[in-house]
């Protein structure tokens, strides 16, 4: 994917709309799904502002949901579906997340194999 770093067993669903490839990574077995957005970008007080994002291991992104830019997804966390994920948001390992805006919803049920 241009430039990102997506390692072995991650899995990126086609419509997902993944933005800024070269500023990105993906965590071994981790799966981003339909039509979720990933974002390294932002504009703030008129100027374009570029962070990276990091996606752990084992990770689930969920259908509809939206990363923004300089988030940081841990190992084994569940995003669940239509939940945004706002810019610097540090997301614990072994976690769940759902809604918007965002909540801690406990530790994640299941490893994401």
């Amino acid at each position: 994917m241009l430039g990102a770093q997506i390692e072995k067993g991650a899995f990126v669903a086609a419509s997902a709309l993944v933005l800024e490839t070269d500023i990105l990574k993906i965590g071994k077995g981790s799966f981003v799904d339909e039509q979720a957005t990933v974002m390294g970008h932002t504009f703030q007080n008129g100027r374009l502002e570029m962070r990276p994002l990091n996606i752990g291991r084992n990770c689930e992104i969920g259908a509809l949901s939206v990363i923004l830019p300089g988030s940081e997804v841990g190992n084994e966390v569940r995003v669940h579906p239509l939940t945004q994920v706002m810019p610097g948001e540090r997301l614990t390992n072994k976690s769940a997340y759902g809604g918007s805006p965002m909540e801690w919803l406990g530790h994640a049920d299941r490893k994401l194999d």
